[in-house]
């Protein structure tokens, strides 16, 4: 089987933002299921040459008390590409580095000795198309 080689390279990601900030006002009810409104944010900026820094950021404020903790986390990617595409290299590039964010939010909350925010599994770039239309 020949592999076609990829427009989009990944170079590597890092975290550059964490802030998680328990609720000590927080009452345990009888719910399994704490309902939650996070909010997801990308940010793409322009390199030199051919290079991409995309940012994929999540928070969960808490201004009314109702959760167990605040949490913002931030992590970036560096990518290089071949053609200027900007709707390929954000789709794409957010793809890749969603299951990164995921991971360390689960991580995060599961260390912090609260129940462990697994976010699901979904087409995190088509959703952030649809708010963004």
């Amino acid at each position: 089987m020949k592999m076609q080689k990829s427009a989009l390279n990944f170079k590597g990601h890092r975290v550059t933002k964490i802030l998680f900030e328990e609720n000590k006002q927080f009452k345990v009810s009888d719910k399994k299921e704490i309902p939650i409104n996070p909010s997801i944010e990308k940010r793409v900026i322009k390199l030199p040459k051919n290079d991409y820094e995309v940012q994929l950021s999540f928070t969960l404020d808490d201004e009314e008390k109702k959760l167990p903790f605040k949490l913002q986390v931030t992590i970036s990617g560096l990518f290089s590409m071949n053609d200027e595409d900007d709707e390929f290299l954000e789709g794409n590039a957010i793809a890749i580095l969603f299951p990164f964010l995921r991971s360390l939010i689960a991580t995060v909350t599961v260390n912090a000795d609260v129940p462990p925010l697994v976010l699901p599994v979904f087409n995190i770039a088509e959703t952030l198309k649809q708010e963004k239309e």
